[in-house]
């Protein structure tokens, strides 16, 4: 996942689009997504998933 992808990946989360199509869109898996997408929320509020 490149910080691009990381980044329309959570404004499509964010917007209400479904996971599995935010995956597809990206050429990436569910499993995928789930894995990056709450690394990513963790480097910004300090928490861990």
């Amino acid at each position: 996942m490149t910080p691009s992808k990381l980044q329309v990946a959570q404004q499509l989360l964010d917007s209400g689009v479904l996971p599995k199509d935010v995956a597809q869109k990206l050429g990436i898996s569910i499993p995928t997504l789930y894995r990056w997408i709450p690394a990513q929320r963790a480097k910004h509020t300090g928490t861990t998933p």
